[in-house]
């Protein structure tokens, strides 16, 4: 009876057990060619899932390679949640499949997938101390004292909280119960960690802090790390790469930089990050570079988009990101080659760190400027005329967004 309601009020991920990890290769077989894959390589193959009649995943798959640091981003709704639960075995799909180290797991039992979850609200035993916080997968699994000992040692002085082992979670900030949950969560070696919205409940300031800890944790222990957030700062920062996800669909999968320079569409642009979108027309190309005719008759130079769309007359939409334009006087003359536009300032925000700009431009349009406080430059008044400049590879294309709007949650 008490070991029953030890399994009933047990996180769900923490009762991996090692006699589960090599059983479950020879209990499912291992796909064929899967020799050499390493253990914690994860692939996701065509997954869907539905609910209500909504389709919340959709065709969804991703390769996610071993002890990479991989980050599900997008907005409340997308699917990334549903997508990490049936990777974690707590939802099953309804197509596709699921594959981790070579082996098919969509069939297995949470309890008996080599994996770990870390979820938000922590879900630490109030009643244990952080030892046995830690420990408990360890004993769950029959772990001798010796080895407990060894293995909670060597995790709480990865997450620094060495010197902390007979505190009860209530006597901890949260950061430190974070902590503690990664520290179980890792302790019994999962070959893959999911993180769902592990930061979410944490100030901005200690959030940050977090973000530096977990990319170092994940780093010294090598493990796959799939990791779930709504917020673009958290999947930069901590990134090997990421997927971008709306409406139960991958947007685009990248590294962060490069998702960030070179958006797929206007979604991926608007969402990582702020952009500036203009529609027009392509009229010929210069340089390796497409030449753009905007409505008003301005002509822009920008890279050509992902889907390769270099078709005369083609309808497209050209981007620049806020902090690549440079303000200048508005009868300045703008280096040779580059793009520029013509506006008046209607809004002025001090930020600190730099002044953001709101700018009528010529056509219509209204952009976004930022400008580090430098104590150089132009910093121009509400009602000012401007000259906005910048380099043409600075200036990504997409295609102009489709209409798509698929009921899904996370």
């Amino acid at each position: 009876m008490i070991d029953r309601m030890l399994h009933t009020l047990a996180p769900r991920s923490v009762l991996l057990t090692d006699a589960s990890i090599s059983a479950q290769g020879s209990a499912l077989g291992a796909d064929p060619g899967a020799v050499g894959v390493p253990e914690g390589d994860l692939r996701i193959e065509r997954v869907s899932k539905t609910y209500g009649g909504n389709r919340v995943v959709d065709d969804v798959s991703l390769h996610i390679g071993a002890g990479e640091f991989f980050s599900l981003l997008g907005p409340s709704g997308g699917g990334k949640t549903t997508t990490l639960n049936m990777v974690g075995g707590f939802d099953l799909p309804e197509a596709g499949r699921i594959v981790l180290g070579g082996t098919d797991i969509t069939q297995l039992p949470a309890h008996r997938r080599p994996i770990n979850t870390v979820f938000q609200s922590y879900a630490l035993f109030p009643h244990l101390d952080v030892f046995e916080n830690v420990a408990f997968g360890l004993r769950r699994r029959g772990a001798d004292a010796a080895e407990i000992r060894r293995r909670v040692a060597e995790m709480l002085e990865l997450v620094a909280l060495t010197g902390h082992e007979k505190r009860r979670p209530a006597q901890l900030s949260g950061g430190q119960q974070q902590r503690v949950a990664l520290a179980r969560a890792l302790v019994n070696r999962p070959r893959l960690l999911l993180l769902d919205e592990p930061l979410g409940a944490l100030d901005m300031k200690l959030r940050k802090q977090m973000q530096i800890e977990l990319k170092r944790i994940q780093s010294e222990v090598g493990i796959t790390f799939l990791f779930v957030t709504h917020d673009q700062e958290e999947a930069m920062v901590m990134s090997d790469r990421l997927a971008v996800m709306s409406g139960g669909r991958v947007m685009q999968v990248g590294e962060p930089h490069a998702v960030y320079d070179q958006p797929d569409n206007a979604f991926v642009a608007t969402f990582l990050g702020a952009s500036n979108l203009l529609d027009g027309r392509l009229v010929g190309s210069e340089g390796g570079l497409l030449r753009v005719r905007l409505h008003d008759g301005t002509e822009l130079l920008a890279r050509p988009c992902a889907a390769g769309e270099d078709r005369a007359d083609a309808a497209v939409q050209v981007g620049v990101r806020p902090e690549k334009i440079v303000l200048h006087s508005p009868d300045a003359e703008l280096p040779s080659g580059w793009n520029g536009l013509r506006g008046q300032v209607e809004l002025v925000t001090y930020i600190g760190v730099s002044h953001q700009y709101s700018i009528a431009v010529e056509g219509g349009a209204r952009f976004t400027v930022v400008a580090q406080n430098l104590g150089a430059g132009l910093y121009p008044r509400c009602g000012d005329a401007v000259r906005l400049g910048w380099q043409p590879h600075h200036t990504f294309m997409v295609e102009p967004p489709q209409p798509h709007t698929p009921g899904a949650r996370t």
